[in-house]
């Protein structure tokens, strides 16, 4: 990404850990978990779209090793961008909203590699993740607050709903890896 990117995810990231938390996690954060948006979608189809497929397919455990990859990668941005939240959380005593926060961490990167896996680049994840993000952490709808930036998305379950979409989008990435290998 240019300097002006890292620039700009610098400043969001240290805001989140610097501002009073209800703002930092009302409304930073958001911002925090949009900026990568461009660095999560290629996830899962980064070798489709620089055809290295053939190159990477052949290596020890392609299914584990490449998927496992770039999965962390995308988690550590978002673990990165988020931090000053999640960290503040958890050190306020705010356990349940630390684990949300970790959980959203975990949504994000997961969904960008199920949708890139399966499509062969980054349009469907980038287009329903900008859709997610501005009616549920931006507009704090509950039902699809998946950062739980308000306290009603945690009274109303949006972590476990998120928490079982993680996990049927990890599921989706394997499935889809799997698919491709053995053609």
């Amino acid at each position: 990404m240019p300097w002006a990117w890292r620039v700009v995810a610098i400043a969001l990231a240290a805001a989140c850990a610097v501002a009073p938390l209800a703002i930092a996690r009302t409304w930073l954060l958001p911002f925090a978990w949009i900026w990568p948006l461009l660095v999560w979608s290629p996830l899962g189809a980064r070798d489709a779209l620089h055809r290295t497929e053939a190159l990477l397919d052949v290596s020890p455990r392609p299914l584990v090793r490449t998927l496992a990859a770039a999965w962390v990668a995308g988690a550590i941005v978002a673990l990165a961008m988020g931090a000053g939240v999640g960290v503040r959380l958890l050190a306020t005593g705010h356990g349940a909203a630390a684990a949300a926060w970790l959980g959203g961490a975990l949504f994000v990167p997961t969904a960008a590699l199920a949708c890139g896996t399966w499509t062969g680049n980054g349009r469907l994840f980038e287009i329903g993740y900008l859709l997610l993000w501005y009616v549920g952490p931006l507009n704090h709808l509950p039902l699809l607050d998946y950062a739980a930036t308000q306290d009603a998305a945690l009274a109303g379950g949006a972590p476990v709903r998120f928490a079982i979409a993680t996990l049927a989008f990890g599921a989706l990435a394997v499935a889809g890896r799997a698919r491709r290998l053995r053609r």
